[in-house]
């Protein structure tokens, strides 16, 4: 397949966990779709609204990562960090370059997707031009803000379409809920019900679950990052 896909960091990095662990963009949730759009054979670059991003604490813990994911934090002569060395502010992208946009998760994205203006400028030209948008787990949470450009008449290209994304029982198990309302965070849930889309829970918070609607495809966790990257190509190819 030929083509280029951009892969959207959160820049926000800051204190959510309860044991006061920072969030920022999620390392295998950055790095799973990096990998099998490269094996796709497409060219990959990444942006964020600052230019800028740092891994969320807990994404980056060692005792918990896998070994393929641990190598590749190590080995900074991997050709993804070439690619996060590389990267650009979304007001310096060239949109028309790209049929992929692919938005990462973690927590940072509510602090900062939502009012990231460039990137959502972006994300419109790309769907517009017959591209297709993407978010796993957190990263959802910028498609309501995302003006499609296709329907004059619709609020965003969720409005009316069905997506998934971290939800409210996920919250739940992290303990991380009552945190979201001191900090003025939505939930996904009630993000999209008030977008107008039609939001898909998964069986479960940690299950691998994806939903694609008119070259809208989300999914919830880390466990969905390839399936979500994976569901994107074929949209791009549809």
């Amino acid at each position: 397949m030929t083509g280029k896909a951009l892969l959207v960091a959160s820049s926000y990095y800051g204190p959510i966990y309860p044991d006061g662990r920072n969030t920022g963009v999620h390392f295998s949730e950055l790095l799973t779709p990096y990998e099998i759009f490269r094996q796709a054979g497409l060219e990959v670059d990444i942006t964020s609204e600052k230019g800028t991003c740092k891994f969320d604490d807990v994404s980056v813990d060692e005792s918990k990562l896998p070994a393929e994911i641990k190598n590749v934090l190590h080995d900074k002569s991997n050709e993804f960090w070439t690619a996060i060395n590389k990267m650009k502010r979304a007001a310096d992208v060239d949109y028309s370059q790209y049929n992929i946009f692919f938005v990462a998760g973690g927590h940072a994205a509510l602090f900062d997707l939502p009012g990231a203006i460039d990137l959502q400028a972006v994300a419109a030209q790309i769907y517009k031009n017959g591209g297709v948008v993407s978010a796993v787990c957190h990263g959802p949470v910028i498609l309501p803000f995302v003006a499609d450009l296709t329907r004059p008449n619709a609020s965003s290209i969720v409005q009316g379409r069905k997506v998934t994304a971290f939800n409210r029982a996920g919250e739940e198990s992290m303990k991380i809920l009552d945190i979201m309302k001191e900090k003025h965070l939505q939930t996904m849930n009630d993000l999209f019900k008030d977008a107008g889309a039609h939001f898909i829970d998964p069986p479960s918070p940690t299950d691998d679950f994806v939903q694609s609607d008119s070259r809208v495809v989300t999914g919830v966790n880390p466990q969905s990052a390839a399936s979500t990257a994976k569901a994107a190509l074929q949209a791009s190819k549809a």
